[in-house]
């Protein structure tokens, strides 16, 4: 019974305190600029279990960045429709599609990649091997980022299926 006590209020404590962080960092984000809510955003994400992170918070605070044209958050949004265990957002590829082709507009290029994808798989978009050519070369110019590579390599296995299907690439 003792135990059982113990482990009811270290639970109480707990949820306290992770409701103390979100709304730390929801007044934060009020109050800041839009690149510090979102690396705000992200020590979040990075310092707590990721059952433990208030997913519709970083939703809310996702969609009030990418309203404000800030590339990272839309690029994020669209992450976060597209991952299937997250319980407490549903997987919408419609608004993967739309944050991504926001954030590729607003100039970043791993959305680029993301939307080639779904154009050369066939997810959301129909199939459209020129389109998802056309998104991996423009991600493939940006030497900053990881998915670069990613990108490079989707660029050639693509031209390949365009040459294979005659449909040519220039």
């Amino acid at each position: 019974m003792k135990q059982l006590i113990i482990y009811l209020v270290m639970f109480s404590i707990l949820n306290g305190m992770d409701n103390n962080i979100s709304n730390a960092l929801n007044e934060k984000c009020k109050s800041t600029d839009d690149k510090i809510c979102y690396d705000l955003i992200y020590e979040y994400r990075t310092n707590n279990d990721y059952t433990d992170i208030d997913w519709k918070l970083l939703q809310k605070l996702y969609i009030k960045l990418c309203n404000n044209s800030f590339s990272k958050a839309c690029f994020s949004l669209g992450n976060l429709y597209t991952i299937n265990n997250i319980k407490a957002i549903k997987t919408d590829l419609k608004k993967s599609a739309e944050y991504n082709n926001k954030a590729c507009e607003l100039g970043n290029m791993p959305a680029c990649n993301n939307l080639g994808v779904m154009y050369r798989y066939g997810k959301f978009y129909k199939k459209d091997y020129k389109k998802a050519l056309e998104l991996f070369t423009k991600s493939c110019v940006d030497k900053n980022h990881s998915a670069v590579l990613k990108a490079c390599r989707s660029k050639e296995k693509t031209e390949k299926l365009l040459e294979i299907g005659g449909l040519g690439v220039k």
